[in-house]
Formats: structure tokens, sequence, C-alpha cells
């Protein structure tokens, strides 16, 4: 029989991960919006369109980041059940 305790901790984990996820997600949303309106309306530089862009690439790496430390708590957690 496994302990409540250990199934909480694994949902309390996949429901913080998943807000992180969103938040790093809308984010990423919210920058290539940003980007694309101003590229097309002429206000940004090439110089302004690679920082932004290197700002995309660091958030998915977040993103990606986030995932990997979610997979290896919850495997962590699951067999310890």
């Amino acid at each position: 029989m496994t302990d409540q305790n250990d199934w909480y901790r694994v949902l309390s984990l996949a429901r913080s991960n998943a807000a992180k996820d969103l938040t790093i997600s809308n984010s990423i949303l919210d920058i290539s919006d940003a980007l694309v309106a101003a590229q097309k309306d002429g206000n940004l530089t090439e110089q302004e369109v690679s920082e932004i862009s290197n700002q995309l690439i660091q958030k998915a790496l977040d993103l990606a980041e986030n995932s990997k430390e979610i997979n290896f708590a919850i495997t962590k957690l699951v067999g310890a059940i």
C-alpha cells in the first residue's frame, strides 16, 4: 500500500510544474507576438531582432529544463512508492 503523502507530493509537484510550464509558454507566446508585430511595423533593427530571438531561445531552453526536472522528480517519487 502506498503512502497517501507520497501521492500528494507527486500531484503537488506535477501541478507546480504545469503552472511553471504555462508561465514560460505564455512568455514565449508574448515575445513571439511582439517580435512579429514589431518586425511587420519595421520598428526593429536586425540587432534587436537577434536579441529578442535569443530571449526566445533561452525561454525554450528553460521550458525544456523544467520538463527534465519534473520527469526526474516524478520518476524518483514513483520509484519510492
